[in-house]
């Protein structure tokens, strides 16, 4: 069967048995008379893009330090490899009611940058994947640690919400509870949360939300849904690689699990003029598309 990796390259996956009864991925690329085979170099980044994480509208004045602010460099939900050290805060153009609602969504998204960072991390390792499957893995990686440091910088330029260890554990426990222990049907569930994320990152930049009042703040919104959408595609390809049945029922069960969870900063939501009732809709209409 022809499947074509995120990049648009045709390829034919095939299973190479190895020691332990694992299986290998191995890209046979469709070649032609006078095209080369190409192997895509292993991703390093590239001083601006490691520079860029404080590159994005700093701050007119600077923050003293303070206990909420400290608190705020410390990770959401897991201590991903994000070099958090020396961040400055992002300035915020938006009214005092929908900063707060907004400060109370972000604990959510960081704890998914978090453990998709560390997935990631731990994918890029495996032997049993291709240099290509690696590097792209690795790209992952290094993009949501930089979402990671983005969100935290943003976080550091809104008000402290009041601790709440209780969310922060059901929030734990969710991420924990949807992996899996083979390797495409973990893809398969990251998947359809990073396409999830999409669909709440899309309704935040969209014109009717109060975010859509600070121009630099939907413009960095609209980055990390691009790069999100690009983490969904590259993580539906290697799940279908691997062969995994019914990756829709899982793509179902996993959105199913992610409403219930975002039920609890439902009036968050409606703070930063976000439906929480529409939204949630959305995220239970797995497309088909997902998958194909």
């Amino acid at each position: 069967m022809e499947t074509r990796r995120p990049g648009g390259t045709a390829t034919t996956p095939l299973l190479r048995g190895v020691a332990g009864g694992r299986a290998a991925i191995v890209s046979a690329r469709r070649r032609s008379i006078g095209h080369s085979h190409r192997t895509q170099p292993a991703f390093v980044p590239t001083k601006l893009e490691r520079k860029i994480v404080n590159g994005i509208a700093p701050p007119a004045m600077g923050v003293a330090a303070s206990p909420s602010f400290e608190r705020a460099l410390q990770p959401a939900c897991f201590a991903s490899r994000a070099d958090l050290r020396g961040l400055l805060p992002l300035e915020v153009r938006l009214r005092t009611v929908h900063a707060e609602g907004l400060a109370r969504l972000l604990p959510l998204l960081l704890c998914g940058e978090e453990s998709a960072a560390l997935a990631f991390a731990q994918f890029a390792e495996l032997a049993r994947l291709d240099g290509d499957a690696r590097a792209q893995l690795r790209r992952m990686r290094f993009e949501e640690e930089r979402h990671e440091v983005w969100l935290t910088r943003l976080r550091l330029g809104l008000p402290a919400p009041w601790p709440d260890t209780g969310l922060r554990r059901t929030v734990r426990h969710f991420f924990l509870a949807i992996r899996e222990p083979e390797l495409g049907a973990h893809l398969g569930r990251i998947a359809a949360l990073d396409s999830a994320v999409c669909v709440i990152l899309g309704a935040l930049r969209n014109p009717r939300c109060a975010l859509a009042a600070d121009v630099d703040l939907r413009q960095l919104v609209t980055r990390i849904q691009f790069e999100e959408a690009g983490h969904a595609r590259t993580a539906s390809f290697y799940a279908r690689v691997f062969g995994v049945r019914d990756l829709r029922r899982l793509a179902i069960d996993t959105r199913e699990r992610l409403v219930r969870l975002l039920a609890l900063r439902a009036g968050a939501f409606d703070q930063v003029g976000v439906c929480p009732d529409s939204l949630s809709r959305r995220l239970l209409q797995v497309s088909r598309r997902l998958f194909a």
